[in-house]
């Protein structure tokens, strides 16, 4: 077994172990030990996550990132820090926008973090329609929309290079 990917998963297994610690606080209320242990898991799935898009390996880190942003996120909401709440939502959601757009990556990568951000964006139109902020709901629909068409073209008609896995698109019979 390699030294990195006793790395990886000795970092893996600790992101869950502090998310799991975090999640014992928080169904507790006790939101400042949780908090503290998401931030550390926030750590830890940003380093995953930067190792998976150098190494183009473990796509499924962005998840890790994203849960841990949202754990954080769900924290500021409990404590009524509503900006800091939606911050945090926003950090998810930015991140996987901007990988979903990194044409250097796979597509089958870029899938995966397509789902995050569908995971990423539902967060924020939930917290929106809580705090019944139409204004910022309505640019997120557009944004969203936008980027989604955009992807989703992208897999229909792939643009092939060195760098990328893509497959001709599929006919029906």
């Amino acid at each position: 077994m390699s030294h990195a990917f006793t790395t990886y998963q000795t970092a893996n297994n600790t992101w869950a172990s502090s998310t799991e610690v975090g999640n014992y606080h928080f169904e507790n209320c006790d939101y400042p030990t949780a908090q503290i242990q998401y931030q550390q898991a926030l750590g830890l799935s940003t380093q995953l996550l930067q190792t998976a898009l150098q190494q183009v390996h473990a796509p499924e880190m962005i998840h890790l990132y994203i849960i841990s942003c949202c754990n954080i996120a769900n924290v500021h909401q409990q404590l009524k820090q509503w900006v800091e709440a939606e911050a945090m939502l926003m950090q998810a959601y930015d991140t996987a926008l901007t990988l979903i757009n990194r044409n250097t990556l796979p597509l089958t990568f870029r899938s995966e973090i397509y789902n995050g951000f569908c995971t990423a964006f539902q967060r924020l139109i939930e917290f929106y329609g809580q705090r019944g902020d139409r204004h910022k709901l309505d640019e997120l629909m557009s944004q969203s929309q936008s980027v989604a068409l955009k992807f989703l073209q992208e897999l229909e008609h792939p643009t092939c290079n060195e760098s990328s896995d893509c497959y001709p698109p599929r006919r029906d019979l």
